[in-house]
């Protein structure tokens, strides 16, 4: 793949991946796809998510789910991954000295075969990513705003623990303490102001 056409995107935004084919590919569907060769690649990607991509969380996430049964469409996504280390082959994560803190969140609401929405967050420290996460939510939100606010939930434990560590080792001696999340569903932030007890929130 180091000769693969760059991609931009680690995924085709309007990608839809379920475990049982869907879709024409240009691959045949009779075309065997090797679940070792597929479940290397994906953990081979993962790798590199941990470390230093948080740009690739979502999309191996997305294909990680299927390593039980790789279809063609799986396999064109696994790929897609690979294009898009060849076209940011040169980049680098920079810290800053700009002594920021915050996160960002958001939520997919809905997004698989079960009903689960999809979740994420990415905790920045000086303009770099320390911090990130992209998994499918434990239960079912029945709205946006409630999958988005459990996607604030998870980012705002994280931010928590990372106050934790962060003034443990004498870091707020130079950077003020983490307080500011954003997200982007205005139900969920009005939720999130408003401490009271309502019948239908839980």
């Amino acid at each position: 793949m180091q000769d693969a056409r760059p991609c931009l995107t680690p995924l085709d935004p309007h990608t839809r991946l379920y475990s049982v084919a869907t879709k024409q590919t240009s691959l045949s569907e009779t075309t065997a796809i090797s679940i070792e060769e597929h479940q290397s690649a994906v953990v081979s990607s993962m790798y590199a998510m941990q470390g230093t991509r948080p740009d690739l969380a979502y999309a191996v996430g997305l294909v990680s789910q299927c390593n039980h049964v790789p279809k063609p469409e799986h396999w064109i996504a696994v790929k897609r991954i690979f294009c898009s280390f060849v076209a940011s082959r040169g980049y680098a994560r920079k810290l800053q000295s700009s002594n920021t803190t915050r996160g960002y969140t958001d939520a997919e609401w809905v997004s698989g075969e079960d009903r689960k929405s999809l979740g994420g967050f990415v905790v920045l420290l000086n303009g770099g990513a320390i911090s990130w996460t992209s998994k499918k939510q434990t239960s079912i939100g029945h709205s946006t705003t409630e999958a988005e606010y459990m996607g604030m939930t998870q980012a705002a434990k994280e931010i928590f623990w990372l106050r934790v560590l962060l003034d443990g080792i004498g870091a707020f001696k130079h950077l003020p303490p983490m307080s500011t999340l954003n997200g982007d569903n205005q139900g969920a932030i009005a939720l999130a102001h408003n401490l009271e007890y309502h019948a239908r929130t839980k």
